[in-house]
């Protein structure tokens, strides 16, 4: 097998890693406040930190589709399908952002710091997605703390992700073969 062919392989496998983590390691919230007292599929879990974790092993661009799609796919398979176009969006701007600043991070509090924002995109745009999809703001404030708490825990463990995984495992999957940009006051080997 080549080398290319082993990346798209590995980013296959964290998609379909970042489904299961994502279905299966969640908490239902239900909320039927939504119209028709419908519940809207509401949950919480731990698949935000499988977006740390391709986008360091795959890169930017493609560790952002994996984590993306892996997500909604996960909306999908449980149910709440009025989530998956705003998990893609959200979930896909989140991971991009982490691929763009967060791989850079150098010390513990700089990676600390671009995950927990990175978090903080996924809370605000859930916000926004809710005052637009459900159009009550009842169910967007619900919200609020729900993903905070989950931002909290997944940006720790993101933030352990962006501080400690090894340089030589950093975009080692890319299947574009650029790699991540290199951490502050690094210099960026070239494969």
């Amino acid at each position: 097998m080549d080398r290319r062919t082993k990346r798209y392989l590995a980013a296959a496998v964290l998609l379909l890693f970042t489904v299961l983590v994502t279905a299966l390691l969640r908490v239902s919230v239900p909320l039927g406040a939504t119209g028709g007292g419908r519940d809207a599929g509401v949950y919480v879990t731990l698949g935000d930190a499988c977006a740390f974790l391709a986008v360091l092993l795959l890169g930017a661009p493609w560790g952002a589709l994996a984590a993306a799609l892996g997500m909604a796919l996960a909306d999908l398979i449980v149910g709440s399908y009025s989530y998956i176009i705003g998990t893609l969006l959200i979930k896909g701007g989140m991971a991009l952002f982490i691929g763009t600043f967060g791989a850079r991070c150098a010390g513990w509090r700089s990676c600390l710091r671009a995950a927990l924002l990175a978090e903080a995109i996924m809370a605000a745009g859930y916000f926004v997605y809710d005052l637009t999809v459900f159009g009550q703001y009842l169910v967007a404030a619900y919200e609020i703390p729900l993903n905070l708490a989950q931002g909290l825990v997944c940006g720790l463990i993101g933030a352990w992700l962006l501080h400690r995984l090894p340089e030589r495992l950093r975009g080692a999957f890319d299947p574009s073969g650029r790699g991540l940009p290199a951490r502050a006051g690094q210099h960026r080997r070239v494969r």
